[in-house]
């Protein structure tokens, strides 16, 4: 590739000056001849000069920067995969300022003017420099053995002395670049031995800072990144075009891989594009939209609308191509016509260009003759550690009492990343025996033998299609976001699976016709389900469901069958606004704890057998507004701890087992319609919250003062209420929140006068 340094020719009169080889670079003779005419095919190798797209164009003045310094500057910015205008055989072609080389002064993205004494005595110099401000694209100043303050008094005495030869509006437009290009930065030098190395080592480093595009995040936590890097680079050979295939299953990493390498070879290179989701971005907008984007990122140009799909625009495209260094990604490739369609030819780019595409499917890069291909690997063991500890601790070491757990679990799929971060996402903040349930669960399946592929898996949308079957057979842990079927299609097997956790609007959740996900522990549906299968009662295994339907279609009835779930232990139905009652049967969920009913605004009967829940520790009914409660709906519960009749605006009397429930921690009746606190409250003496925000109470019993452990008061909204027990003298640490609004008797003037109690008024 040529270099390109240049000057261009405004009038015969600075001809005899670069004859004499005092300004600008060696031109030969025919440059400077008046003779319009040219030698034989000079006119279509000028053409060709001018259509050509150059990154850098250079103007300097020869007699000051001598050959050394100017090789030194195309080696170092050539490596840098810039193209640079050089003018020795170009500007032979060139004959004129105003056209061959404007064409090339408009596409460059940086022009570098390297201004120094002879540089302000060439009229040629200043031209140019006054059209660079007018192209829009960058300028980098460097000062040669001169001052930028000291141009506008130089220039004065050029224009003294140049009068009477150039227009006064000519020479007040150079004054003016000049003015203009001194309050630029740029680098400064000062003749010496050492020029030919310090000078273009500095105009390297400036024109890689001025150009570096900006680095996108790739992941918050890179662990392994960059020995997979390292590891990578040894699929790529630079003197030649390289196109390198990243294979491996969903969520091993390729994209992150590409990305990170895209970040760090992209820095200082004009040509480069990533297509993130090649697959989806095609469905949608269409290979032809995809084309453009590339070919806009890589020539650096707004639009390329006018490329339309005709030989002479291929033509067009590949010439402008030709020979640039280019980095493009192709991310999530899943048919070998988008390969057809968007990678440009090999012989028409330059030598040391990357083109990655990442796939699952090794046959698409083999189909269309990609024979360097790079196989994911796994993280080993400590990196999978760190990754799980980043994502589970939120910092890469374990938590003290942890460590035996951590290595359990980080080596139990295989080091593949994103099985690592749900995992460890999954366990955050829960407790030691919570953990322990979880390595109990998966230990007997992602331990028993050597899979090559985890069988933890998060999809999103409609990437996981029939054609991925062989993905799903031997999963355990499904994690689907944003899923658009109606149900789970027959062909994700659920045979092996212990958790699913699926996002979307569902009629029901599988087909009669579907083997039965008979070993599964976890269910979690985010978004609605009309109904459950009947077949439910048949997963004897499942201990945890969740169904929350905010904002859509929710949930109308459990059948009977529902409630034989032996090993349940975790229920969440929220939202389910269509969901009218509980089945008679539903005491039979002997083994339940946690039971959240919470939003269900259409619920009104609790069925008789409910009070058979006799393991219930956690019971939320908030905005359950048309719920009618009879006073033994508790009956043999006695285990309870956090019990919430939140915004149950039809609970006009405490329920009669409500103070029974001594291991009770936790009791919330803000928002009922309750007018009085019975006196039996006071037997709750292992209480430590309770709100009774918003309450049209006049006063409470004496008996709350028996709530000996009762660590958080909330009165808020309780604007009747006139009268306290003197609870305050009586109660340590209690935080009283909400009476700013209530004028209350019974309560110290100055709350710091009492030793042991605390009040803290929060103002909403």
């Amino acid at each position: 590739m040529p270099m390109s340094f240049s000057v261009g020719m405004l009038s015969p009169k600075p001809v005899q000056d670069l004859k004499d080889g005092r300004i600008g670079m060696a031109l030969v003779p025919s440059f400077a001849s008046s003779n319009p005419r040219h030698p034989k095919g000079k006119g279509k190798e000028r053409e060709k000069i001018t259509s050509e797209v150059y990154d850098v164009f250079v103007n300097h003045c020869r007699i000051d920067v001598n050959d050394v310094i100017r090789s030194g500057i195309y080696n170092r910015l050539n490596a840098l995969g810039l193209r640079v205008f050089l003018d020795v055989e170009e500007m032979k072609l060139a004959d004129s300022f105003p056209t061959s080389v404007q064409e090339v002064m408009r596409k460059v993205s940086l022009h570098i003017p390297i201004i120094s004494k002879n540089y302000l005595q060439s009229p040629w110099c200043l031209a140019e420099l006054a059209f660079m401000l007018k192209t829009g694209s960058k300028i980098l100043p460097v000062f040669y053995d001169i001052e930028p303050n000291s141009l506008g008094s130089v220039t004065y005495a050029f224009s003294h002395k140049k009068k009477g030869e150039y227009s006064s509006r000519k020479l007040q437009e150079w004054q003016k670049a000049l003015h203009k290009v001194s309050l630029l930065s740029g680098p400064r030098f000062k003749t010496s031995e050492n020029d030919s190395q310090s000078m273009p080592k500095s105009i390297e480093h400036c024109v890689s800072r001025v150009m570096r595009k900006p680095v996108s995040d790739v992941v918050e936590h890179p662990v392994g990144l960059a020995a997979l890097v390292a590891d990578f680079e040894k699929h790529i050979h630079h003197k030649k075009v390289n196109i390198v295939g990243i294979v491996g299953m969903g969520g091993c990493g390729k994209t992150t891989l590409a990305r990170e390498i895209f970040n760090r070879k992209s820095s200082c290179l004009l040509g480069s594009s990533f297509l993130h989701g090649v697959r989806k971005a095609a469905q949608e907008s269409g290979l032809d939209v995809l084309k453009k984007q590339m070919l806009e990122d890589l020539l650096g140009l707004d639009d390329v609308s006018s490329f339309e799909d005709t030989s002479e625009s291929e033509r067009s495209v590949a010439h402008q191509l030709k020979n640039r260094r280019v980095l493009i990604v192709l991310d999530g490739i899943d048919d070998v016509r988008q390969l057809e369609a968007l990678l440009p030819q090999k012989n028409k780019l330059g030598s040391g260009s990357l083109i990655i595409v990442t796939t699952r499917n090794v046959g698409i890069l083999k189909s269309y003759g990609i024979s360097s291909i790079y196989t994911m690997k796994a993280l080993d063991s400590s990196d999978a550690k760190q990754l799980f500890c980043w994502n589970a601790f939120s910092q890469p070491h374990p938590t003290e009492g942890f460590e035996d757990l951590v290595e359990k679990l980080s080596s139990a799929n295989g080091g593949h990343p994103l099985s690592l971060q749900v995992l460890g996402e999954s366990l955050r903040g829960k407790p030691k025996d919570v953990w322990n349930s979880r390595f109990d669960m998966i230990r007997d399946t992602l331990l028993k033998d050597a899979m090559p592929i985890p069988r933890i898996l998060v999809a999103k949308a409609d990437s996981l299609k029939r054609e991925h079957s062989n993905l799903t057979s031997d999963l355990v842990w499904l994690r689907w976001q944003d899923c658009t079927y109606p149900s789970i299609p027959e062909w994700v097997s659920l045979e092996n699976m212990r958790i699913l956790e699926i996002n979307g609007v569902f009629d029901k959740l599988w087909s009669s016709h579907v083997k039965q996900p008979t070993q599964l522990r976890e269910l979690t549906v985010l978004g609605g389900i009309r109904k459950f299968p009947k077949a439910i009662g048949k997963l004897e295994q499942l201990q945890k469901i969740v169904v929350d339907g905010y904002l859509n279609t929710s949930l109308e009835d459990l059948p009977e069958e529902f409630c034989i779930l032996k090993s349940l232990e975790y229920l969440t139905l929220r939202w389910c606004r269509a969901l009218t009652s509980l089945p008679t049967n539903f005491g039979k969920l002997v083994n339940l704890k946690h039971l959240d009913l919470a939003f269900n605004s259409a619920l009104k009967f609790i069925p008789n057998s409910f009070n058979q829940l006799i393991n219930l520790e956690y019971l939320d009914l908030e905005s359950c507004s048309n719920l009618v409660f009879l006073p033994q709906f508790l009956g043999k519960i006695n285990n309870l701890q956090c019990l919430s009749f939140k915004d149950c605006r039809k609970l006009k009397v405490l329920p009669s087992h409500v103070p029974c429930q001594l291991s009770l921690k936790s009791l919330n009746l803000a928002g009922t319609s309750l007018e009085e606190i019975p006196s039996e409250i006071g037997r709750l003496i292992n209480l430590k919250v309770l709100d009774l925000g918003s309450l049209y109470l006049t006063s409470l019993p004496d008996s709350i003062c028996n709530l000996s452990n009762l660590e958080t008061l909330n009165l808020e909204g309780c604007s009747s209420l006139a009268k306290t027990p003197d609870i305050l003298r009586q109660m340590t640490n209690l935080n009283v929140q909400g009476t700013y609004s209530i004028k209350l008797t019974g309560l110290p003037e100055d709350p710091t006068q009492l030793a042991k109690s605390e009040i803290e008024i929060e103002r909403a």
